[in-house]
């Protein structure tokens, strides 16, 4: 895949527009961990599913709405947020936004479950969503995931549990 310069995408390169969204690392016990796979023109990666949080949506009612809606998941307990994680888009996406701030939250399932998803697939592929699949720690180190550092984000919240306070990463400001 070609890299870009994200600077590229940005109105003013001072104040970026973010899209706010919300995502879920679900894990099981062993510390196995469900991500989405999402292609864009040029790029595919796999990621905690979650997505844009809607004008006036809490963010936690938004966290809902995308588990149900991308793996079907309706019954769980929110955990501690894990990171805040801040990034420009590349610069051929079409976008009203530059970029997009995720904030990641924990949620603890006790096993694996099977994915079904709330849309259909259509809907899901309408939105770049293309597959979900459990992965292992070890797995999760040899894939193309967002943030591209998830592997080792997993491998530390095994070791020493969440955070005290969420990681922010990314971009400067936003």
């Amino acid at each position: 895949m070609p890299r870009y310069d994200p600077r590229m995408s940005l109105r003013d390169p001072r104040s970026p527009r973010l899209r706010p969204a919300v995502r879920a690392l679900i894990h099981t016990p062993d510390h196995d961990v469900l991500l989405v796979r999402f292609r864009f023109p040029g790029i595919a990666f796999w990621a905690p599913p979650g997505g844009g949080i809607e004008p006036g949506e809490p963010p936690l009612e938004a966290l809902r709405r995308e588990l149900a809606e991308e793996v079907g998941l309706l019954e769980y307990t929110v955990g501690p947020k894990l990171y805040e994680h801040r990034r420009l888009y590349g610069a051929d996406a079409a976008s009203a936004w530059d970029g997009q701030a995720d904030d990641v939250y924990l949620i603890a399932v006790p096993e694996r479950f099977e994915p079904r998803p709330a849309m259909s697939a259509a809907d899901l592929i309408a939105e770049n969503l293309v597959d979900t699949a459990w992965f292992t720690v070890g797995a999760l180190e040899a894939l193309g995931t967002l943030p591209v550092d998830l592997g080792a984000r997993v491998r530390r919240l095994r070791e020493h549990g969440p955070p005290a306070v969420p990681d922010r990463f990314g971009i400067p400001g936003g």
